[in-house]
């Protein structure tokens, strides 16, 4: 049943209305899907092998984060308004990162640390197949997935984003590219905290959540 347009009965303003988070979750794999097929295409097109390896690699990545949400498990807890505007801008700034010359004109030139973009995408990956129907785009409870890279950190699949996007910004490095990237970490640090608060409202989360105590890097974060 959808709960779009239902208010939330705490007496909160429209913004905390719920919503169907699956509906959106299955609007979002769209641009997933789209993105995949132009990233095919413009392997296609450029002469560079390390962004034609990049693109090439970035669509198994992105199909499979399409299907997952389209077989991912019911929410556990309600998903609002107020949580959509973050996840949804955060899908768009690694785009405009990984493609900023064609969306600026920004030609590439530094290949920098191009094999941080290769374990970026081989963890996201990796992190995809652990998560199975768990995965999602909007913040919400679906269970607790604790195998593979999940019993080393609590989020894998943000550390394989990253360090994707850091992997690529340096083919193509700019102000503008460095300026997005900061933009995506932040929203990024943002998502994780709107999550790990939607969480710990488990008990089963807060227990691992005490055996895994990293959510982002080991000894850091």
């Amino acid at each position: 049943m959808s709960l779009v347009g239902r208010g939330y009965s705490g007496g909160q303003q429209s913004r905390w209305f719920l919503i169907d988070d699956k509906t959106v979750d299955k609007a979002l794999s769209l641009p997933l899907i789209a993105l995949a097929l132009v990233s095919l295409v413009q392997s296609f097109l450029v002469a560079n092998p390390m962004i034609r390896a990049q693109l090439l690699f970035s669509v198994p990545l992105n199909l499979l984060a399409a299907y997952s949400l389209w077989i991912r498990r019911p929410a556990l807890e309600p998903t609002y308004m107020s949580e959509v505007m973050v996840p949804a801008v955060s899908l768009v700034m690694p785009f405009l990162v990984l493609n900023q010359g064609l969306v600026f004109g920004i030609p590439y030139s530094i290949p920098g640390l191009f094999p941080i973009a290769l374990i970026g995408i081989a963890l996201a990956f990796a992190s995809l197949l652990f998560l199975k129907r768990s995965f999602a785009v909007l913040p919400t409870v679906r269970g607790v997935v604790k195998g593979g890279p999940y019993g080393i950190i609590r989020h894998p699949l943000y550390l394989g984003e990253a360090l994707y996007v850091f992997g690529a910004m340096m083919i193509g490095f700019s102000a503008v590219s460095l300026l997005l990237f900061a933009i995506t970490m932040v929203l990024m640090l943002a998502r994780i905290d709107m999550e790990e608060r939607k969480m710990s409202t488990q008990a089963d989360y807060r227990d691992y959540s005490l055996r895994v105590k990293y959510r982002l890097l080991p000894y850091i974060y």
